[in-house]
């Protein structure tokens, strides 16, 4: 067995869909063989469930500036590009390389995040340990063209091709970095990943609908205030339509601007919570500047869903991952409108026996294709190969 280095810019202590997905596959793992290494954290605050596994956090007073929302001017914001993408990769590259060579590292396993590609570009010229690249997102899509060109794009595309192997969350993602920069290897996994497998017993759905949960964090912050106006209407046409949001973002302004929106803070564990609901709002951008991860990328709310077998509300552009995900397998329902009253119109129509319908096909697209323990097994024999 290949004993692994995870290295990751996140401390993994928010509750969203990337951090669920590496507690996930982590916790699979024996505290031989994995270490982990944070690089970008504003402490050295780490998750419960990460007590056992050698780790190493780098943190830096200026994170937590950035944390706490500080650099918010464009020249404030390019300083702090610099520091975190170029510069602090070169003053802790040494203290990694000790770390590899120490632990006898087999695997440098590096979350495919624009914080993490300098240092993995000077990994790769400084050891010859495979690097395996896990790719969530649009990389260079989220980032100002001016960052991207001058402290992103080089390095990511280096290991792009560079690494050994790579896991893309969807297929939709690797078609798509396949056209923007060619990539055509064939040692790639699609890895897409919620809580362990547990499928919870059948739920009994409500005869009408009322509670709806929407939880983790989102690009599309006009779609769902464009869902929150339409369930305020709701109220006005006798309707009673509720929206609870269960997030580390703090999304308290929705509670202030929408009363039929509440902001629940961030639970620790998910799914139980998921199955006291009538439906699972999943929401995408229809910003154009978006287009890339809303085409792409899987939402891991998606999973907690059909594991809890609570049909899926996709709100999005007709292109959306979301939105195709829960039509074609009809898991749940899609809203493809930012109108309010075309997203109530298309709430009303919905009945009792097709969200039983829903949440039937919902364990059955489960058990069939996101049994975590086979997922991670073959995960873990493709970063042995």
């Amino acid at each position: 067995m290949n004993k692994i280095l995870l290295i990751t810019y996140h401390p993994l202590t928010a509750i969203n869909g990337g951090t669920a997905m590496y507690k996930t596959i982590i916790e699979q793992f024996s505290t031989k063989e994995l270490v982990w290494v944070a690089t970008g954290a504003p402490d050295n605050n780490t998750p419960f469930w990460m007590n056992g596994y050698k780790h190493k956090v780098f943190s830096f007073f200026i994170f937590k500036l950035f944390w706490l929302k500080i650099f918010t001017k464009p020249f404030l914001n390019l300083f702090h590009g610099f520091l975190l993408y170029y510069l602090y990769p070169l003053l802790i590259i040494d203290r990694v390389i000790e770390i590899i060579k120490k632990n006898e590292i087999d695997v440098v396993w590096i979350e495919g995040v624009k914080q993490t590609f300098k240092l993995g570009y000077l990994i790769s010229k400084k050891c010859n340990t495979p690097i395996h690249l896990s790719i969530n997102d649009d990389i260079t899509g989220n980032t100002s063209l001016f960052e991207s060109k001058l402290f992103i794009k080089k390095y990511f595309k280096y290991l792009l091709f560079k690494a050994k192997s790579i896991d893309f969350i969807s297929e939709e993602m690797r078609v798509y970095y396949e056209e923007l920069y060619g990539y055509n290897k064939r040692n790639y996994i699609i890895l897409w990943l919620g809580e362990p497998f547990k499928l919870l017993h059948k739920p009994s759905l409500n005869q009408n609908i009322k509670k709806i949960i929407f939880y983790g964090n989102s690009h599309g912050f006009e779609t769902i205030e464009a869902f929150c106006k339409a369930l305020d209407i709701s109220h006005k046409d006798g309707k009673t339509y509720e929206l609870d949001i269960y997030s580390a973002t703090n999304f308290e302004f929705l509670q202030q601007k929408y009363y039929s929106a509440e902001y629940k803070g961030s639970p620790k564990e998910l799914v139980d919570i998921v199955s006291n609901y009538d439906l699972v709002y999943v929401p995408m951008s229809f910003r154009k500047s978006k287009y890339a991860i809303t085409r792409t990328s899987i939402s891991a709310k998606m999973i907690l869903a059909l594991q809890a077998q609570i049909p899926i509300l996709a709100h999005g552009p007709i292109y959306a991952s979301n939105t195709m995900f829960a039509y074609n397998n009809h898991v749940g329902f899609r809203i493809i409108s930012l109108d309010s009253n075309e997203i109530l119109k298309e709430l009303n129509n919905i009945s009792l026996s097709q969200r039983e319908i829903a949440s039937k096909n919902a364990r059955k697209i489960y058990e069939q294709g996101f049994n975590t323990d086979i997922h991670i097994e073959r995960f873990k024999r493709f970063l042995n190969s």
